[in-house]
């Protein structure tokens, strides 16, 4: 079999590349149709054993999520607390990953994405994906990141999460350590393609960031970025397969094929 999840991420490419043969004058459409066709290529090929559906995450005090646009979650170990059609609310010990799916990716639209994943973070510790359909370039991408400021109440979110330990405490800059975790763990743009993850980077100094990753000879395109992500969506059912003894680790990776690299991108604060 040649390379496995690349013929995959081809075929959700020519699905989602479809929608621009069609002239669509409303935004929210593209935006729908963007989110169920990642749903159903995802029920297509991930397996049984999850939920691909759109809805609620709950935990154990009764709280409630913001809606969420694709949540992946253990179906066969658990039940939802309420389903209606493909809307469903889960607890939040079944959510293995929660997709927030874009139309397109300005400073605007980046900065009320970031202030969704602060709200769903700070209650839920799941998986985080930003997926967007239309994008801006990486380095455009860190600008967004770093025009993000730290107003009232994103600091009254944080420091109710993580309090400070001093009466005067004053922060400059949103980005350290515990405002990391509330960023998404994974950002793929499909225009203009990249696949961005939580990562070290490394340049003139030692960074927490984002790098952007791709495969040999396929830096900057399109079916890149959809493999890295299909990768790693998979890798993260896999891993929840494995922790309930479904599955041992690591068996669709033989399937997989490609020199793996990676460039540092976007450095967010120095360590």
């Amino acid at each position: 079999m040649n390379d496995y999840f690349g013929l995959l991420a081809n075929s959700l490419l020519l699905k989602l590349n479809t929608l621009k043969d069609f002239d669509f004058k409303h935004n929210p459409t593209i935006g729908v149709l963007t989110e169920e066709i990642l749903k159903d290529f995802l029920r297509e090929h991930l397996p049984k054993f999850v939920g691909v559906n759109q809805g609620f995450i709950m935990n154990s005090t009764g709280k409630c999520s913001k809606q969420c646009d694709i949540i992946i979650w253990n179906s066969t170990s658990h039940a939802p607390f309420y389903r209606i059609h493909d809307i469903v609310i889960v607890p939040v010990e079944s959510v293995i990953a929660v997709i927030e799916v874009k139309t397109t990716l300005n400073q605007g639209i980046f900065h009320n994405a970031l202030d969704y994943f602060i709200d769903l973070l700070k209650d839920f510790k799941v998986k985080t994906y930003l997926f967007a359909y239309n994008s801006e370039y990486v380095e455009k991408i860190g600008s967004f990141f770093h025009s993000f400021e730290f107003t009232d109440k994103r600091r009254s979110v944080v420091e109710e999460i993580f309090p400070p330990l001093f009466e005067n405490w004053v922060r400059k800059e949103f980005y350290d350590h515990d405002t990391y975790e509330l960023l998404p763990d994974e950002i793929t743009g499909l225009n203009d393609s990249y696949h961005l993850k939580k990562d070290y980077v490394i340049s003139d100094g030692d960074y927490k960031g984002y790098s952007a990753f791709y495969y040999e000879n396929q830096k900057g395109t399109e079916i890149n970025a959809l493999q890295h992500f299909y990768v790693s969506i998979y890798a993260a059912v896999e891993e929840e397969m494995v922790k309930v003894n479904i599955m041992e680790k690591g068996s669709r990776s033989k399937y997989f094929k490609g020199e793996f690299q990676k460039y540092n991108a976007i450095e967010l604060f120095g360590i």
